[in-house]
């Protein structure tokens, strides 16, 4: 799967791979997908800044 190659690439540029997260609903799941956003957002916010942001850019 696609999300699992993601989280690798993620780790190897040292980011939690929990930054990256795929999950389903349907459109008629209003209720699933508001508790599902909340809960991405409290673990996002748990993890803090990305440790990335201010690192210089790597040199070509």
């Amino acid at each position: 799967m696609q999300i699992d190659y993601l989280k690798e690439m993620l780790k190897t540029i040292g980011l939690d791979e929990r930054r990256i997260q795929m999950k389903w609903c349907s459109a008629a799941e209003g209720e699933k997908f508001a508790l599902m956003a909340n809960e991405v957002t409290n673990e996002i916010l748990e993890l803090g800044p990305n440790p990335l942001k201010n690192r210089p850019a790597a040199k070509e």
